[in-house]
């Protein structure tokens, strides 16, 4: 059984990488041009608010600085 697990996780990696690689020799540069949304999403309340909160304005800074 993990075997089975370990070559389908394998298996999907490999599919994966060559579809990265099949869209990165795209001659189509449409998909370059306009604004990209990135999101995360961290813990602001619970027990690892305090981390969630200094993760935030780390990233908030790096979009900033970017």
């Amino acid at each position: 059984m993990k075997a089975t697990i370990i070559a389908l996780a394998v298996l999907g990696l490999a599919v994966g990488v060559s579809s990265m690689d099949a869209a990165a020799q795209s001659d189509d540069t449409s998909a370059l041009e306009g604004d990209v949304n990135i999101g995360v999403i961290y813990p602001l309340t619970g027990d690892l608010a305090e981390r969630g909160t200094h993760r935030l304005a780390g990233a908030e800074l790096g979009a900033v600085d970017f």
